[in-house]
């Protein structure tokens, strides 16, 4: 509920306004942290920034940065523009690259704000990292997009490796059957690499990479290719049941191989089209976090 308010918030603050010579927005709270020496905003120019946003309590809502790769960037609109007022464009129109503040942003301005709510403040604190013109901005855009194109290129080849080994635990698991782990509702897992620590556990969030095979080896589903693990809450049905089961048999660091029966996979009916009715799965994973 809370980030749903801070987004409604967001947009509703960064449609646009006028111009000012000073560092003040009519109806909102300004606090400067620390004043930077850099350039300062203009039309035509992105405004690169870090955000985080806290409640009247100062509980952390969102946070966004460049480390996080989700960096935020308004670009300030020419003085031709008709564009509608906005606290945090006027803001944004006045800063200078380096500045580090605050703006407060009073609850009951917020159309559908909880009722609690009313006479709070809600809490941005900005980091500006970068004032820079379009074509600046061009540049680093494009390095951007030749960077993630080269990590996707990175993440496929990754991923065949890891399928070729997947394939290769399923040969060894097949001659190995008895060197396994059976779960009372028959699922089998045969340790690859073991982990650390306690195994998950139900109402845990678990972090994960994997594999998908069918029986006879051939992969319908990965994480590697994506570039990104997957993350789920143990035993709360995210998943199929053979996952919430299977995996609070492992701890973090492992790898291992879990063989499901289709009534704790995708059931008599598949997931069609790219899992017929009644397939057992093998899944290879890696247990990358347990919270």
């Amino acid at each position: 509920m809370k980030q749903i308010l801070l987004v409604t918030v967001l947009i509703t603050l960064l449609i646009s306004c006028q111009n000012s010579s000073e560092l003040s927005v009519p109806g909102y709270e300004i606090v400067m942290h620390a004043p930077g020496d850099g350039v300062a905003a203009y039309p035509g120019s992105h405004v690169m920034f870090n955000f985080e946003s806290f409640d009247y309590e100062d509980n952390l809502l969102q946070a966004m940065d460049g480390k996080s790769g989700n960096q935020p960037q308004v670009m300030i609109p020419n003085e031709s523009e008709d564009v509608p007022y906005s606290a945090f464009l006027e803001l944004l129109k006045q800063v200078n690259a380096g500045d580090s503040l605050s703006l407060f942003v009073p609850f009951d301005s917020i159309a559908g704000a909880p009722p609690k709510l009313q006479g709070t403040q809600l809490e941005y604190r900005l980091k500006i990292t970068d004032i820079m013109s379009q074509e600046e901005f061009n540049v680093i855009a494009e390095k951007e997009k030749a960077l993630a194109q080269q990590k996707m290129i990175e993440a496929q080849e990754y991923s065949q490796q890891q399928v070729e080994e997947a394939q290769q635990q399923l040969t060894k698991y097949k001659k190995n059957g008895k060197q396994v782990i059976t779960t009372t509702n028959g699922i089998k897992i045969m340790i690859i690499e073991e982990g650390r620590g306690v195994n998950a556990q139900s109402g845990n969030q678990i972090t994960v990479d994997y594999v998908g095979l069918f029986k006879d080896g051939e992969k319908f589903d990965d994480s590697y290719s994506r570039g990104q693990p997957f993350s789920f809450k143990v035993g709360s049905g995210q998943v199929i049941p053979g996952w919430d089961e299977g995996f609070q048999y492992l701890n973090i660091g492992t790898k291992a191989l879990l063989d499901i029966p289709y009534a704790l996979a995708y059931g008599e009916q598949g997931s069609p089209p790219s899992i017929p009715a009644k397939s057992d799965l093998i899944f290879v994973v890696e247990v990358n976090a347990i919270n």
